[in-house]
């Protein structure tokens, strides 16, 4: 009976922690001209960078979220998927930021929004 009541404990956090992320998943952080909504995904090719001097508090900061998403933990330690409306031509864009290796920090995205979202030059 012990097993099957741990079981059912696990089970439950399992699902209080995917009720959770679908919340955040679902909330919108909106700074001026865009709008930026947690997309949890990390799309693998690098296109880009971030200054290198950026921290995981900046990132998660101008993001509006924590990182996100689990991407591959032997390698990555932070990550994070947005997808990022401009307020001024209506497009959206799919970003991701990572630390590959502790080399900080990689993106993908079209980088001249990237930079203007973090207003920085890579």
């Amino acid at each position: 009976m012990r097993n099957m009541e741990i079981a059912q404990l696990g089970e439950i956090e399992m699902l209080l922690d995917a009720a959770l992320k679908m919340e955040k998943m679902e909330q919108t952080y909106q700074d001026g001209r865009w709008e930026i909504t947690p997309n949890g995904q990390i799309l693998s090719s690098k296109t880009g960078s971030l200054p290198s001097d950026m921290t995981v508090d900046q990132i998660s900061e101008r993001l509006g979220f924590e990182p996100n998403f689990q991407d591959d933990p032997d390698k990555v330690e932070y990550s994070w998927g947005a997808s990022v409306y401009d307020t001024v031509t209506g497009e959206w864009y799919d970003i991701a930021i990572w630390d590959y290796y502790g080399a900080r920090w990689s993106t993908y995205g079209d980088q001249d929004i990237i930079e203007q979202v973090f207003t920085c030059s890579s």
